[in-house]
């Protein structure tokens, strides 16, 4: 089961690249929980070792498979962990 959560006023292309995003990443994280990568407690499983970057999906035109550009996401001045809303 996968959970995408959007607003109703964005445009239809752009709330199908979000689902297109949300249905690349083998993990939950942010806005994109999906049931099958949680924890036993329910918490979103994030993957930091495969999707820790920043994605879009660039239009290559209609009946066309968009394309996947990454943005490393480096962080220095904080320590990247799994957020915890149960405590």
């Amino acid at each position: 089961t996968i959970v995408v959560v959007f607003i109703i006023t964005f445009q239809k292309t752009e709330v199908t690249y979000e689902a297109i995003d949300a249905l690349h990443r083998n993990e939950s994280c942010g806005a994109h929980f999906r049931e099958e990568y949680q924890t036993a407690d329910g918490e979103a499983a994030r993957d930091d070792e495969h999707y820790m970057y920043v994605s879009c999906w660039k239009y290559t035109g209609d009946n066309e498979k968009p394309i996947l550009i990454r943005e490393p996401l480096n962080y220095e001045a904080i320590k990247v962990q799994t957020r915890n809303y149960k405590s």
